[in-house]
């Protein structure tokens, strides 16, 4: 599990900095002379947060229900200037999570976890990103009251992904595989997404 020459610093990496203070006394580029025995009840620990870190992941979880209320959803971006700590937070709440799916050391807590999927957080990186583009054209549809999003709108990469998405639903329909699921198709349809691009788009339909 470790290496017998492992460092203060490479130990701390891997299980975590709040177990840097046990070695407050020790160089942090010698070698550690502890063996496996020593080293699992201290990994095996539960996560023990300082009192400035516990204040920092509430008010980011303060920060996050507050987006919410702005945008609609929980979808941070990963560069958001207005609050780009919130986003770094986000990124960060995803990787302890994977992390903790692994066995591995996280500071994702159950605690944690509970609180963040009571309000919708989404976990999985590669569904977040989906999420966050459906957003993208919900919102034009909000705007504009259908999903026809224009060959040359602003954002060139919206009408990618729309293809991309009749793509997958083509192979998700013919029983190969795909990306598409039913809960993606149903989030679509809500909004009326024209999964047939053959089909003249007829905005007075909706």
């Amino acid at each position: 599990m470790f290496s017998p020459n492992i460092t203060v610093d490479e130990f701390c990496a891997s299980v975590g900095s709040s177990f840097s203070d046990i070695f407050s006394n020790v160089d942090n580029e010698e070698p550690l002379d502890l063996d496996e025995a020593i080293l699992a009840p201290i990994v095996a620990a539960p996560v023990r947060f300082r009192t400035y870190q516990k204040c920092q992941w509430d008010d980011r979880f303060q920060e996050l229900l507050i987006f919410h209320q702005e945008h609609g959803h929980l979808l941070v971006p990963h560069s958001y200037p207005p609050n780009q700590k919130l986003a770094q937070w986000v990124k960060r709440q995803r990787h302890q999570y994977k992390r903790k799916r692994l066995g591995h050391h996280s500071t994702l807590t159950d605690e944690r976890e509970e609180k963040l999927s009571a309000v919708g957080f989404i976990f999985e990186s590669h569904r977040a990103v989906w999420y966050a583009r459906y957003e993208t054209l919900k919102s034009f549809f909000l705007a504009n009251g259908h999903c026809g999003v224009p060959a040359k709108y602003e954002d060139g990469s919206l009408n990618v992904w729309i293809k991309h998405q009749r793509r997958q639903y083509l192979l998700f329909m013919n029983g190969e595989e795909s990306t598409m699921t039913e809960e993606r198709i149903a989030a679509l349809n809500s909004i009326g997404f024209n999964w047939n691009p053959a089909i003249l788009f007829d905005p007075t339909r909706f």
